[in-house]
């Protein structure tokens, strides 16, 4: 116990230093294009990495989850490379098929959202779809196998794969348009290191051998893909209503705020990726006793450095603006910050175990928890947008955060007799 506990605790420190490298360069690369190119940019910029995200979950299909969790379930290697093969098999179908996908849907994207710039930032971002999926899979055995520091490592090198592609395109002073390039350079990175850490943990799986799994890997998948999908959406919502509703300098300012209350919300995740094969394994062994007070321990921290931290980052929201942001517009975001920041310090607890039920064998019951608070958070955003804007969308996915935690501790009481 000892030595997993150790184990948890390299995970999370090399996890957080990853998350610290991710989130820098995702705040420098908005106060980049903020700086640089301004609001109205930002705005079109924010939009297309939404749709990309929500593209990316769909061509990944589940198939990380899938294989964090075979994977982690056994622990000799020549099984756990067997899981792998097929899981890395299973994925190139959907990876492709979504790439090619997002990059048709560019056209019709174009006529109902009016954003400048979507339809080219669309059709630059479709390949990095595809190669995303491919990485999101390698990078899901690796969580499995508990090798955290080599996750760790490409998630940094996928952050400076984009860093060095904005200044590449900086210099080059290339088109605007051209800007989602950057997430094709922080997947050409993260796969680089994935595949030499395949190498280095003698794991590879594109070798020939036993692999037949493909079919459980699609089946979990698709019983996981609205969660995860549900799940992504459910933080990219507000910006991808507000882009029908408002200004592309309104939705500059307030994609602003809302990737600073992100940064805050990954900080958890973080968390998550480091405990859900812990909860997984706890769980299958049918260590409930074990599972409960884990979950209740790390409830407890959860709580004790979220609330503060999202408190100092709303009473800082309006110096980083303006400063980072090179622009005292931004500062027009600090109420919807401070809701959001609001909303996250409520449910600070919980997000570490917010895929509880997915660990647990339910995927289908998870996916349809998410869906319940995306639909939540969908009518909120219709209704609130139109009238109050800006905070309308903060208000609205902020309660709808509240609303998914208070259903998922029923449902994990209901569900698995857990006390959550």
């Amino acid at each position: 116990m000892v030595r997993e506990t150790n184990k948890l605790a390299s995970g999370v420190i090399w996890n957080l230093i990853a998350f610290g490298v991710s989130a820098s360069v995702g705040l420098c690369l908005n106060f980049g294009v903020a700086r640089f190119f301004g609001p109205e940019v930002l705005g079109s910029f924010n939009w297309v990495f939404a749709a990309y995200i929500i593209a990316s979950q769909l061509a990944a299909f589940g198939i990380h989850l899938s294989l964090v969790k075979h994977v982690g379930e056994v622990e000799h290697r020549e099984r756990q490379l067997e899981v792998m093969r097929s899981g890395m098999r299973a994925v190139l179908l959907p990876a492709f098929l979504f790439g090619i996908l997002f990059y048709g849907l560019s056209f019709l994207v174009e006529s109902v959202v009016p954003v400048e710039g979507v339809r080219r930032g669309m059709e630059v971002a479709a390949p990095s779809v595809t190669l995303f999926a491919f990485n999101k899979a390698l990078l899901g055995c690796f969580n499995g196998m508990r090798a955290m520091r080599l996750y760790a490592v490409a998630l940094m090198a996928r952050a400076l794969g984009i860093a060095v592609s904005f200044v590449l395109i900086l210099v080059s002073g290339i088109d605007r348009e051209y800007l989602p390039l950057v997430f094709l350079g922080g997947e050409i990175f993260a796969a680089l290191i994935a595949i030499g850490g395949a190498f280095v943990l003698k794991t590879p799986f594109w070798s020939r051998g036993a692999g037949d799994g493909v079919k459980r890997h699609w089946n979990f998948g698709l019983r996981a893909l609205p969660g995860g999908l549900l799940a992504e959406l459910n933080t990219r919502v507000d910006i991808l209503i507000l882009g029908m509703f408002v200004t592309d300098y309104s939705l500059g300012i307030y994609s602003f705020s809302a990737l600073l209350a992100e940064g805050l919300y990954q900080v958890a995740v973080v968390l998550r990726s480091n405990v859900n094969p812990i909860i997984s394994r706890e769980w299958a062994s049918g260590s409930k006793m074990t599972l409960e007070q884990f979950i209740c321990k790390g409830r407890f921290y959860g709580y004790a450095a979220g609330v503060p931290m999202c408190g100092v980052a709303v009473l800082l929201y309006p110096v980083v603006a303006k400063t980072i942001g090179g622009d005292a517009a931004f500062t027009e975001g600090w109420v919807p910050f401070a809701i959001l920041a609001g909303g996250l310090a409520l449910i600070s607890g919980y997000i570490p175990f917010s895929q509880v039920l997915l660990q647990t064998g339910s995927a289908f019951r998870n996916s349809v928890l998410v869906g319940i608070g995306v639909l939540a958070n969908i009518i909120l955003n219709v209704l609130l947008i139109p009238v109050f804007g800006l905070i309308g969308a903060a208000a609205a996915t902020a309660i709808s955060w509240v609303l998914s935690v208070i259903m998922l501790r029923v449902w994990v009481r209901r569900l698995n007799g857990i006390r959550f």
